[in-house]
């Protein structure tokens, strides 16, 4: 359970590189799996498995942030030039951030 919880930064990860290469769909498809899989988490009770709290917590955080840019990509989409959108996505960093801050 909690490899399948580390899964989730990945997916993450891919879906913004997703939006950022203009493939949406793909963005919109991992967005629906990880809502999936976090429902699937919240029946979990905490106590069941150890550091389950910890790891859901990022998964939260993880899902926010590819339902942020799925929200950009709908509704500021045609607002802003592609490349404007991406930088918005990706932070003044210029790339994607770890679960723990940093950048891959």
């Amino acid at each position: 359970m909690l490899g399948l919880s580390d899964l989730t930064g990945e997916l993450m990860r891919h879906s913004i590189n997703a939006v950022a290469a203009g493939n949406t769909e793909r963005a919109f498809d991992v967005l629906g799996f990880m809502r999936a899989i976090t429902s699937e988490y919240r029946n979990v009770p905490n106590h069941q498995v150890f550091g389950i709290r910890k790891k859901f917590e990022v998964m939260e955080q993880s899902l926010a942030k590819v339902e942020k840019a799925c929200y950009a990509v709908t509704v500021r989409g045609s607002e802003y030039p592609k490349e404007m959108l991406v930088k918005m996505l990706q932070g003044d960093g210029g790339g994607v951030q770890d679960d723990d801050g940093g950048d891959d």
